[in-house]
């Protein structure tokens, strides 16, 4: 998902309401205040005990306990003491398969695979076990997603067929989710959406998706983690498990934008047909 621009802090952003610091959030913008919109269980792969927080999209981190805190959409599945790692292709992928670092492409950020590729276009495999490569295929995708700039990128962006996506903002989730499935969504919200695979002029166009979205997966550690995130932490997880599932943000596109993206898309010589409609 391609960066927006964002607003700076300043000097003059913080209020005290009696023992509470009002701060207005970098990242939520508006002059909105952090918040604890995101809630974040983590179970350790060793079998300690469970982490639970709540989390603004900026990182600041509030207690569970919060009048305002997020809570998990549906119940977060307990794994145990036992965390169960699934069969993968990460037994055989290799980090040599990766789309190349500096390749150019006029549709797509440098080093990202562009629509019409094929991995982009199907669903990307289980991960299963985090192994050496894996780990350096997350360190590769957080410098391409950055240097874009971009806030999340999933492994088929670089040509990877692995099912894990990193995204920008790590102190609040974590950078790196592996195997992500969605449990739950609630309500729908409206907000413009551009892509490092599509840098087209004049195809950012708003989407309609789910405003809360819950996801089960594990860390680069291995530790299993459900995230019930809200506001643009839900947007990007939405949008890169799409990518991982094969669907581009504009096959979300219905109505006026849909005809006006497509058109573009059309006069810019893209075949159609690698993008056939998925709204929700």
């Amino acid at each position: 998902m391609s960066r927006r621009p964002g607003r700076a802090r300043s000097s003059q952003d913080v209020e005290h309401a009696g023992r509470v610091t009002l701060t207005d959030c970098p990242v939520r913008g508006g002059d909105r205040v952090c918040a604890p919109l995101h809630r974040v269980t983590t179970w350790s792969t060793d079998g300690g005990s469970v982490k639970d927080v709540c989390t603004c999209s900026c990182g600041r981190r509030f207690s569970i306990s919060h009048p305002d805190a997020a809570e998990h959409l549906v119940a977060p599945i307990d794994p145990g003491r036992a965390v169960a790692v699934p069969a993968g292709i990460s037994e055989t992928w290799r980090v040599d398969d990766v789309w190349p670092t500096d390749q150019e492409d006029d549709r797509a950020a440098r080093g990202v695979a562009p629509v019409q590729t094929r991995v982009l276009h199907v669903s990307t495999e289980a991960v299963g076990r985090v192994t050496g490569d894996v780990r350096k295929l997350a360190k590769h995708m957080v410098k391409v997603m950055h240097r874009a700039p971009g806030v999340g990128l999933a492994a088929n962006q670089v040509g990877a067929p692995l099912r894990m996506f990193v995204q920008v903002h790590k102190r609040a989730v974590p950078e790196t989710i592996i195997d992500p499935e969605v449990r739950a969504t609630e309500g729908t919200w409206r907000y413009t959406e551009g892509c490092l695979s599509l840098q087209v002029d004049d195809v950012e166009a708003p989407v309609v998706r789910p405003k809360w979205i819950q996801v089960r997966g594990r860390t680069l550690h291995g530790d299993v983690v459900e995230v019930t995130a809200d506001e643009i932490v839900a947007r990007i997880c939405h949008h890169e498990i799409d990518h991982l599932d094969g669907i581009e943000y504009v096959q979300r596109l219905t109505g006026d934008d849909r005809d006006r993206v497509y058109g573009v898309m059309a006069d810019d010589g893209i075949d159609l047909e690698w993008l056939p409609g998925s709204p929700y």
